[in-house]
């Protein structure tokens, strides 16, 4: 069985409607693994625990935080006005990410960084694969960084 966890680490900076709070997410199970998090272009972040996705906050045993990037409802298409990065790495590595570390990316569409726990890297079987990396959202047309936060993904076996 799957145990999600997700803590809320610090406040959210905000400036304008954008925010985000640091997020913790971590997979366990005897089977292979995903861990990861999605950022929707509605504005949602959802966390992805073997490929089922979940809004943040809505699972029955997290601690509920902001659950969005975009600090009001959900709106289809407001991603489109913003760009995220992966700003650098604290530590690890990404196994998939949507834009390779610094790059910018417009949150027109979903964006998803995961780490893979399957056979472990290497082929090392049980154990923990985990990537901490700072992330930036900014305004598309002023290039003005209005959230900055850690995201700590880790998948053990």
């Amino acid at each position: 069985m799957s145990i999600i966890h997700f803590q809320n680490v610090l406040t959210a900076l905000r400036l304008g409607s954008v925010g985000a709070t640091d997020i913790r997410l971590s997979t366990i199970t005897l089977a292979p693994r995903v861990c990861g998090v999605r950022f929707d272009s509605d504005g949602t972040i959802q966390d992805n625990s073997n490929n089922i996705f979940t809004q943040l906050g809505t699972d029955l045993d997290a601690v509920d935080h902001t659950s969005e990037w975009w600090s009001l409802n959900p709106v289809v298409g407001v991603g489109a006005n913003y760009d995220i990065r992966c700003a650098s790495l604290v530590s690890g590595s990404w196994d998939v990410q949507a834009a390779v570390v610094g790059t910018w990316i417009s949150l027109s569409a979903n964006r998803e960084w995961h780490e893979n726990r399957t056979g472990g890297k290497g082929g090392e079987g049980i154990g923990t694969d985990q990537c901490i990396a700072n992330f930036e959202i900014r305004d598309a047309s002023s290039l003005v960084v209005l959230a900055s936060f850690e995201v700590d993904c880790s998948a053990t076996r």
